[in-house]
Formats: structure tokens, C-alpha cells, sequence
């Protein structure tokens, strides 16, 4: 999984395919694989996120490796984010 900054409004809401994941969505913020730890930023680290900040919109991309094909198995992902007002 990696989690983008995008620089353009959303397109619309939703899902889409990698293909045509917004061009502009190329600052990776958090990287992150299967047996990995969870990745936490430290209390004191930010990121702006808004008007005139560059960034307008956050993507989480995934990638799911099923080879078998097994049916039922549910994604359990969390993504955690925490939006504050500081202006």
C-alpha cells in the first residue's frame, strides 16, 4: 500500500485503477508492505493538506496478490488520519 499526496481536486470520489491514477499524485508519503509494522508517524510530525498548501487530496493505492484465488478473505487495512485546523 502507499499512500499519495495529489495536488489536483478530486477527479471523483471513489475507487479507480491504477492506470488511471491521477498523474499528479506522485509524492509518496507512506510506503508500506505485507510484514511490515504498522507506520506511525511521531507525534510532532504534520503534513499541510488543503488550500494553498500544494496538497488537496490524499490516495490510498493497494495491490492485492491472491494467486490461489481463495474466496472470502476480507481486508482488514486501517488507515488512521487525524485533521486539524490550525489557521
Amino acid at each position: 500500500m502507499n499512500n499519495f499526496c495529489c495536488r489536483a481536486r478530486a477527479r471523483k470520489p471513489g475507487f479507480f485503477e491504477c492506470p488511471s491514477m491521477p498523474g499528479d499524485c506522485n509524492a509518496i508519503v507512506t510506503p508500506w508492505a505485507v510484514g511490515a509494522k504498522p507506520f506511525v508517524f511521531p507525534d510532532n510530525v504534520g503534513g499541510e493538506l488543503g488550500r494553498n498548501t500544494g496538497t488537496l487530496n490524499l490516495v490510498a493505492q493497494m495491490h492485492y496478490d491472491n494467486p490461489l484465488h481463495v474466496e472470502g478473505l476480507v481486508d482488514s487495512t486501517v488507515i488512521e488520519a487525524r485533521l486539524l485546523n490550525v489557521y
